[in-house]
């Protein structure tokens, strides 16, 4: 009883309380005022927390405009086993650099040894740059993340990585920088490697070609570019750097896909917030795309983690900021920009 009215005491530093019930295991407060600053939430979990407690701000129903804490014990303290997620993270690691080489050297590079490692060089190097965005973002706000797991792919080499969280993020502005840094870190060697390959990349007439290849679908952006400036009966012979920024834009599309466990659906869920029906229709549309692109195995994986995996921030009400919004909406025309497209044929590998 003392540590219900210390965390009652607690939560009244920071929030008006209109009535409080014990439901099962949970204690919920009912909030009087609505909604609370995101620092003043920051303050108040830690403070439970030290007492060994979790708190949850969340609306009391789908419908509700009322909201309410939810108090549980804290178990997350517990000795957790890190031999299994680290072997699954290593054991797909292994897998996903097989699939590049086998995509690489017998699918796009026949039998080109150097050009396939240059493949699997610029492509871990986009996979290490996520990682590397997501540790950099567990610094900054003191998020414990587990060990990723790598997706191999057929045809591309990889779908990239599932990040996985030992915990759940404290609010939608956490969850939303999280999610944004690792995507910048991303975007930072696929441009370079785009940069550099389209200036290194040669225009020819298509009657001097002994031989074309087309492996990988462009995104909307260079498809609509190759379109426009490129005359009849001309090709781009594309350089191998370019060939593994498409791989990289490819995996920034699914990366960026409002999708439960992916980025973009760590940033769909703090911007709609409270506002799920918003939300799921997001990914439904991102699984529909997906079929169109033929990318099955992803919408499956999609539908799936749609239907059984839910995430929320532990205060799923404090607002996002004007600015973080604003990003969101480019990120989701970026998203749009990056979709792949498949039947084009203005372009070869380079000879």
């Amino acid at each position: 009883m003392n540590i219900e009215n210390n965390i009652i005491k607690t939560i009244e530093k920071y929030d008006s309380i209109s009535f409080y019930e014990r439901i099962g295991d949970r204690l919920v407060i009912h909030s009087n005022a609505g909604k609370i600053d995101y620092k003043m939430f920051r303050k108040l979990f830690y403070e439970c927390r030290k007492l060994g407690y979790i708190v949850r701000l969340n609306p009391i129903s789908d419908s509700s405009s009322q909201f309410a804490y939810f108090v549980y014990k804290d178990y997350s303290s517990a000795n957790l086993n890190v031999f299994i997620p680290l072997s699954l993270s290593f054991i797909s690691f292994i897998v996903t650099l097989v699939s590049i080489y086998f995509t690489s050297y017998y699918y796009i590079y026949v039998n080109n040894f150097y050009d396939t490692i240059l493949f699997i060089f610029g492509i871990s190097l986009i996979l290490l740059f996520h990682e590397l965005g997501h540790f950099v973002a567990e610094k900054l706000n003191h998020v414990k993340n587990s060990f990723p797991i790598f997706l191999p792919a057929p045809l591309y080499g990889t779908y990239g990585i599932i990040p996985r969280l030992r915990e759940i993020f404290i609010d939608r502005i956490q969850t939303f920088d999280f999610s944004f840094i690792g995507i910048m870190f991303m975007l930072i060697p696929t441009l370079f490697f785009s940069v550099f390959g389209l200036m290194l990349s040669k225009v020819v007439s298509i009657y001097s070609l002994t031989k074309t290849n087309y492996p990988f679908p462009l995104p909307l952006i260079f498809y609509l570019i190759f379109k426009l400036i490129l005359p009849n009966n001309y090709v781009i012979l594309l350089h191998p750097f370019f060939i593994i920024s498409l791989v990289g834009f490819m995996l920034t599309f699914i990366n960026l896909s409002p999708l439960s466990q992916l980025d973009g659906g760590f940033l769909s869920i703090s911007f709609f917030g409270t506002k799920k029906i918003y939300y799921n229709f997001f990914n439904i549309i991102a699984l529909f795309i997906f079929i169109f692109v033929q990318l099955y195995f992803l919408a499956f994986l999609g539908l799936y983690l749609l239907l059984f995996f839910r995430f929320e921030p532990f205060n799923i009400v404090s607002n996002l900021d004007r600015k973080r919004k604003i990003i969101y909406t480019v990120l989701i025309t970026l998203w749009i920009l990056l979709i792949p497209i498949s039947s084009y044929s203005n372009y070869s590998l380079f000879e």
